[in-house]
Formats: structure tokens, C-alpha cells, sequence
């Protein structure tokens, strides 16, 4: 059994094919990465897997649930970082991930307790409040 499957996926933009008949199946467990150069359409395939973009023609497949466009119920058991987004620059990173917590209907009285897990998890552990301006000053920042 598949955790992705992409079967067929076509996507065009006026005269341009930004996505040719792809094709491929990811396994659960299974750590794998999508490269290729500016413009060959990973970041539309992406898109399409997250329901963003609905594809011309082909299927999409996230843990046995058929991806449809504008659906938002499976988008709470997957995550997705895009090339750029607007809310980096006016959030602070516990503000962001606050908000992350917040759109994937984690409870309030939880939240705190999520982020501190997974930052642990991602061995980003709690640093002392002036360790930061210490780093900068050591390396001659202001």
C-alpha cells in the first residue's frame, strides 16, 4: 500500500505543460525527495498534492484518500512548507507554529505542549532567553 501515489497527473497553464503525465508511489517509511531544475514543475505537482491546484487530468493519492481540489479535511494529517510564504514575515516562529497548531485544530489547552514536543523532537530544545544576543555578540554581530 501506497502513503502517495501519483497516477497520470497532467497540469497546464495556457500554452504551457507545467506537469506531463507523472507518475509514482511513495511507500510508507519511505524518505524521498522531488528535485529538478527552476520551471520543471515540482512546485505545481506540490500544489496539486496539497489541493491548491486542481490537476487537468491524472489522480493524486495521500493515505488512501483520493486528494480533491479545495478539500481542506485530509490537510490536517500532512504538512507542507511552500517556496515562500507571506505569514513568515509578520509571525514570530512560536507565532507561526502557534498558528499551525491552531489550523490543524489542536486544542488551545494542548498547544503549547505540541510545540514543545516537536521542537524537542527536532532537537531544537528550549535555549536560555539571552543565548541568542550572546551568539551575536561573540560573533560580532549588533
Amino acid at each position: 500500500m501506497s502513503t502517495i501515489e501519483i497516477r497520470n497527473v497532467n497540469k497546464s497553464f495556457a500554452e504551457v505543460e507545467a506537469v506531463r503525465d507523472v507518475s509514482f508511489s511513495i511507500e510508507k517509511g519511505v524518505l524521498c525527495g522531488l528535485l529538478g531544475p527552476n520551471g520543471a514543475g515540482k512546485s505545481t505537482l506540490f500544489k496539486m498534492m496539497m489541493g491548491l491546484l486542481e490537476p487537468d487530468s491524472g489522480q493524486i493519492t495521500l493515505a488512501d484518500k483520493v486528494v480533491t481540489f479545495g478539500e481542506v479535511e485530509y490537510k490536517r494529517k500532512i504538512g507542507y512548507a511552500p517556496e515562500s510564504a507571506i505569514l513568515y514575515e509578520y509571525l514570530t516562529g512560536m507565532e507561526f507554529l502557534a498558528f499551525i497548531a491552531a489550523a490543524k485544530k489542536i486544542p488551545k489547552g494542548m498547544r503549547q505542549e505540541q510545540i514543545d514536543h516537536w521542537l524537542f523532537f527536532l532537537i531544537f530544545p528550549p535555549k536560555p532567553a539571552g543565548l541568542f544576543s550572546t551568539i551575536r555578540t561573540a560573533c560580532g554581530a549588533s
